[in-house]
């Protein structure tokens, strides 16, 4: 009965429109509210201690310090230092996106904090150099 609630609820809400995160949200309200004894303090507090953890502060802070170095120009230079080397392959732009986030690895520790970093800078690069967006998307990820 439990699985009804919790599923039905959510479809409703999709087709309320509601955004999906919300709808999740909501639906398992709706669920443990009816079904559980657990309080809704607990439920909150559950939740904050589930993303109050150090390692996570890491990836918007490294979203910042890729949209810095696009935007002070360093990106670019750093794109034209690994390019210098391999830029001249077939595909060595894709190549020089790998590097980069191999050493951008090295520092932060981070694979989210990574991709969202490089991705930042590398794959509009990569769009410009004619490669396709899904792709970059893509082998910025994987990398």
């Amino acid at each position: 009965m439990e699985i009804l609630v919790l599923f039905g609820s959510f479809l409703v809400l999709l087709l309320l429109s509601v955004p999906i995160g919300y709808a999740i949200g909501i639906a398992t309200l709706i669920t443990l509210m009816n079904f559980t004894s657990i309080p809704l303090l607990m439920i909150a507090q559950n939740a904050v201690a589930g993303v109050d953890s150090f390692p996570l502060l890491a990836i918007p802070f490294f979203m910042l310090a890729g949209n810095l170095m696009s935007s002070g120009g360093i990106a670019k230079r750093l794109v034209n230092f690994f390019e210098s080397f391999i830029g001249h392959i077939t595909g060595g732009l894709g190549m020089v996106t790998v590097v980069v986030c191999m050493f951008f690895a090295a520092i932060s520790g981070s694979a989210v904090a990574t991709v969202s970093a490089v991705g930042a800078f590398m794959i509009p690069e990569m769009v410009k150099h004619g490669y396709s967006k899904s792709y970059s998307a893509a082998l910025t990820a994987a990398a």
